[in-house]
């Protein structure tokens, strides 16, 4: 039965910690070290899976007017090259992982 209802808090505290961490995955509130970590576990499942060349389709476009840009290198910032003028660039994880509209991933054949 306390687990049942522990259960229920825990599902409503999560899903409240989700609206939060949506906005950046800020966390300003002071309700425990148990709390902070929900915020880090949901900021660490919205990861993007980017990989090297694969083709990020961006929700803004670059000033040459493309909005899509092959990736160079991925890690806690990326390396990008556009698509239209080849320019190369490099860009925080958080900021592009906000602007993504769609990942084109080519398969590799074996």
């Amino acid at each position: 039965m306390i687990s049942l209802i522990f259960g229920i808090i825990f599902a409503i505290i999560a899903k409240k910690l989700l609206n939060i961490a949506e906005n950046n995955c800020l966390f300003r509130y002071k309700n425990g070290i148990i709390t902070m970590y929900i915020v880090m576990l949901i900021c660490e499942l919205k990861k993007v899976d980017v990989r090297p060349e694969d083709i990020l389709k961006m929700k803004k476009k670059h000033p040459c007017g493309a909005d899509s840009f092959l990736v160079l290198r991925s890690g806690m910032d990326f390396k990008l090259r556009c698509t239209g003028c080849g320019r190369e660039f490099m860009i925080a994880r958080s900021k592009i992982e906000k602007n993504i509209k769609s990942i084109i991933r080519e398969k590799k054949e074996p």
